[in-house]
């Protein structure tokens, strides 16, 4: 039967039907190219995930039946297994009398709108005339280190779900961008053209994508992007969160890598739809579903974490529950957490948000072309969306459970992350470094050109000796932990082949370290255990 919300409906609405199955279909596992692309086939063997019927297209006679009812159909769903029609409240019950049909839900009153006018809101706004605005907030994840890198997003697809991009067509600042932008829908509204309605994703992508010289620099502003309008701003109903869901689905079709989705969801106009700390589990949530999903398919997923931190909710806002994505905290210009930025933990006590951007005073592309500062999770959220984004184009063999890794492990909180900041404030240098860390120790043909002993280390020191002795040679000797920090370094210079570098270990504390040993333009790395 169909589930009602208590809407004081309309004649016409628009619905969600659920099919029972996927029988019969024309679809196979051995030729997924009939419904995915190459590119989405490659990132699930990267990552590892078997293509199912999960993937397969909705059974087009059960669609079919639908459309002989009268209904118009509007939107399908491979993963939900269901599509989104609109149709009048009369002929629902011939719907769910459908032989295929599992169960018909009501999720917005009334028929598609037309495009809105821009009614942007993130929680604060200001315009300015500072120039080179945006290092403080690149400076503060290190991406103008990955940009001096030429880590600028090339080849990387990314998806933005957002209100809408009035003005990226248009203006200066994402002139550089146009060839770049491969895919673009409007599931709102219905149709192609995503540069209308509010102003609120221009200036989320312009964190990513805006380029002016001289002036404004975004995170990732070379990749390939994909952008989607899922957010009706004017109102706020369930059909929103099944866009997040036809959205992804085509994101994940055309091969895209990272998703960035300023967007949450807790209160609806018709609060029977309302959702509750306690359904914050990771499962409940059809946004977080949908964005879980996303992330098992092997696609980044980077979502705001929500701005209800000063208010009664205070907790993240799904999808920033769902287990595998990254759920953006906001902090200032000085790395304290923004009073306004949601806390976790989710109802099942996992830490949330994962990690922290710059999201007080952020710079922003205004759809106007001026530029201007804005405030909440929404603008951190493309900042680390950016530093993945850098990350994927630069460790590209790395799965997406490898790279969130990655930047938890060498965030600023990684050893003692809490329910504010998570696992903090993530750093590119620093992912860079234990990567190479990592790299050059599991690379079997590398030349070891000293002895590190003993190991275990056990008597609070270790010594260092060349292999290979040669007079006047000065040698770097660097202590790190496993997020790539440095923790001490000193000069060696042997006079003879039996001259050791000792290694103060006593005020280390216990734990795997690395020890990297820099001459003659050439590293060792070595792993140790500090056993104290």
């Amino acid at each position: 039967m169909v589930m009602c919300v208590g809407f004081t409906q309309a004649q016409v609405n628009r619905y969600i039907v659920f099919f029972k199955d996927k029988a019969n279909s024309t679809y196979s596992t051995t030729q997924p190219l009939a419904y995915l692309s190459q590119a989405a086939i490659d990132r699930r063997s990267k990552n590892e995930v078997l293509i199912t019927e999960q993937d397969f297209p909705v059974n087009a006679s059960y669609i079919e039946q639908v459309k002989q009812t009268g209904a118009l159909v509007l939107h399908k769903s491979k993963w939900f297994n269901a599509i989104l029609i609109q149709g009048d409240q009369s002929i629902i019950p011939s719907i769910e009398a459908l032989a295929p049909v599992l169960k018909v839900e009501l999720v917005a009153p009334g028929q598609l709108t037309g495009a809105r006018v821009n009614t942007s809101y993130l929680s604060t706004r200001a315009n300015s005339s500072t120039s080179i605005k945006t290092v403080a907030q690149l400076d503060m994840l290190e991406l103008d280190s990955m940009h001096a890198m030429g880590l600028k997003g090339e080849g990387v697809k990314v998806a933005v779900f957002d209100s809408g991009f009035p003005s990226v067509n248009t203006v200066a600042g994402f002139s550089h961008l146009q060839d770049n932008i491969l895919d673009s829908y409007n599931f709102v509204n219905n149709n192609s053209n995503v540069f209308v309605n509010d102003d609120h994703g221009t200036e989320v992508l312009s964190v990513m994508a805006g380029f002016i010289a001289g002036t404004f620099t975004g995170g990732a502003y070379n990749a390939d992007y994909h952008l989607y309008i899922t957010e009706d701003v004017p109102t706020e109903y369930r059909i929103e969160e099944y866009n997040w869901l036809f959205a992804a689905e085509r994101a994940d079709s055309v091969g895209v890598d990272v998703i960035n989705a300023s967007l949450g969801y807790n209160t609806f106009d018709n609060s029977l739809m309302n959702y509750t700390k306690a359904q914050l589990d990771g499962k409940t949530a059809v946004v977080t579903r949908a964005a879980q999903l996303a992330a098992e398919k092997g696609i980044v997923v980077v979502v705001s974490a929500g701005n209800e931190g000063s208010n009664s909710w205070q907790t993240i806002t799904p999808p920033a529950d769902a287990f595998d994505v990254i759920a953006s905290g906001s902090v200032t210009s000085s790395g304290t957490r923004s009073p306004f930025s949601s806390i976790g933990p989710t109802v099942d006590n996992r830490i949330k948000p994962d990690l922290c951007a710059m999201g007080s005073g952020t710079f922003v592309i205004r759809s106007t072309g001026t530029t201007g500062t804005s405030s909440g999770t929404s603008v951190a959220s493309p900042l680390l969306a950016s530093l993945l984004t850098g990350l994927v184009q630069r460790y590209d063999t790395l799965t997406r459970a490898e790279l969130i890794h990655l930047v938890k492990s060498t965030a600023s909180l990684s050893a003692n992350p809490n329910s504010q900041l998570g696992y903090g404030i993530p750093n590119f240098a620093k992912a860079r470094a234990k990567m190479e860390l990592i790299t050059d120790l599991e690379n079997p043909l590398r030349e070891v050109r000293f002895d590190v002993f003993p190991n275990p280390a056990d008597s609070g020191f270790v010594y260092v000796q060349a292999r290979d002795w040669q007079p006047g040679r000065q040698v770097l000797i660097e202590l790190v932990d496993m997020q790539g920090t440095s923790l001490q370094q000193s000069n060696f210079s042997p006079l003879q082949a039996s001259d050791k570098a000792i290694i103060d270990l006593s005020n280390i504390p216990a734990g795997v370290l690395m020890i990297r040993i820099t001459s003659a333009n050439h590293s060792d790395i070595f792993k140790i255990v500090n056993v104290r």
